[in-house]
C-alpha cells in the first residue's frame, strides 16, 4: 500500500483522497515555485502550530503522539549508539558493478506469484526500515530533534544509493526497480514512501555540515542530494511510461508519481510530472482530469470495479 497520512496528521487536515485533490489543484502553483519549502507535500511548516495544539488539547490526538514517540523510541536509541550496525539491518548484497551496496531485487509479481521466504524477509526488513524511518522523520517535523531526522536521513540515504546500483526495466507493461516485473506494487510500497521522507527531513539535510552515514565507506559523508532526485525523477518516470491507463492502474499509481513529482526541487521539472498528476494524458497514465471524466460517465464507478464485483 502507498504510505497513509499518520492519524495525527490524516484527521487534521483530511482523508488522502482529499489530502492528493488538494494537491492536484494547488499542483501548478507549486511548481511555479523555484525555491520549493520543506515539507510540502503532507504538511507544511504552517501547519505545525495546528497540530501540536491539537495534540495538546485532544485527547485522541495526544494518543496518537504518544504512541507514535513510543514506537520510534527503540528504532533512534539503537541508530544513535550505532548507526553503522543500525543500517546494515537493511537487506543489501555487494554490487556486481563494484561500489555501493544495492537493494537485492525481488523479479516477481505480487499478483501471480508467491515470493520465496528469502524474497519475503528482504521486503519485510525494507519496508520495516523505511516505516521506522518515516515515523522518525514525523517526529523530526514536530519536536525539531535532529536525533529524529538523523535516523530518516540515514536510511533515505542507503535506499537511494542502494537504488542508484540497480537498473530499472524497460518493460512497459510493468517493468519496476526494486521489483523489476511489478512496478504497480512498488510504486506503492517504496516509491509513494521515498519523497515522504524526504520532504520531512529537508530542512535537517541543508543545514550546513549536517552529515549522513555512508555504507560503502561506513563514515559521515554529505548527503547525496543529487542521487535522491535522480530516484524521484525515476519513479515519476516509471509511473507515467509504465502501466495501463484504462484500469485501476493509474489511481493506485498516482500517491508515487505526485510525491515524487513534488519532491523535485527543479520548478519546471516539477511542473512537467505534475502535469500528468493533473491534466496531461498519456498512453499508460490517466490524470484526475481524464479519472473524473471517466467516473462521471459510469456513473460513479471505475469501470474495473464491475470487473472485480462480477
Amino acid at each position: 500500500m502507498s504510505a497513509p497520512c499518520p492519524p495525527v496528521f490524516g484527521r487534521i487536515l483530511g482523508s488522502f483522497s482529499v489530502l492528493l485533490v488538494g494537491l492536484a489543484v494547488s499542483a501548478l502553483a507549486l511548481a511555479a515555485s523555484a525555491a520549493e519549502p520543506r515539507p510540502s507535500i503532507w504538511v507544511t511548516a504552517a501547519d505545525r502550530a495546528a497540530i501540536l495544539e491539537k495534540i495538546e488539547q485532544q485527547a485522541w490526538a495526544r494518543a496518537q503522539y504518544d504512541a507514535l514517540v513510543e514506537r520510534a523510541a527503540e528504532r533512534r536509541e539503537r541508530h544513535r549508539a550505532d548507526p553503522d550496525a543500525y543500517l546494515r539491518a537493511l537487506p543489501w548484497k555487494e554490487s556486481e558493478k563494484g561500489g555501493h551496496p544495492v537493494l537485492p531485487p525481488i523479479d516477481a509479481n505480487m499478483a501471480s506469484a508467491k515470493l520465496t521466504p528469502e524474497q519475503s524477509l528482504i521486503r519485510s526488513e525494507m519496508q520495516t526500515m523505511l516505516a521506522d524511518a518515516i515515523d522518525n522523520a514525523v517526529l523530526y517535523y514536530l519536536t525539531g530533534d535532529p536525533s529524529y531526522a538523523a535516523v530518516g536521513g540515514d536510511v533515505l540515504q542507503a535506499l537511494v544509493r542502494m537504488l542508484q546500483g540497480l537498473t530499472p526495466r524497460d518493460s512497459l507493461n510493468n517493468g519496476g526497480w526494486f521489483y523489476p516485473g511489478d512496478h504497480l506494487y512498488e510504486a506503492r510500497i517504496l516509491g509513494a514512501q521515498l519523497p515522504i521522507l524526504y520532504d520531512l527531513i529537508a530542512t535537517h539535510l541543508r543545514q550546513p555540515g549536517v552529515k549522513v552515514w555512508d555504507l560503502e565507506t561506513r563514515r559521515p559523508v554529505p548527503f547525496d542530494f543529487a542521487g535522491a532526485q535522480e530516484v524521484f525523477r525515476t519513479y515519476a518516470r516509471l509511473a507515467v511510461e509504465h502501466g495501463n491507463a484504462d484500469t485501476n492502474w493509474p489511481v493506485l499509481e498516482m500517491p508515487s508519481l505526485t510525491h515524487n513529482a513534488l519532491a523535485l526541487e527543479d520548478p519546471k521539472e516539477r511542473a512537467h510530472w505534475l502535469g500528468y498528476v493533473t491534466h496531461v494524458e498519456a498512453e499508460r497514465q490517466a490524470p484526475i482530469s481524464k479519472i473524473v471524466r471517466t467516473l462521471g460517465r459510469v456513473g460513479g464507478v471505475w469501470p474495473e470495479s464491475n470487473q472485480y464485483a462480477n
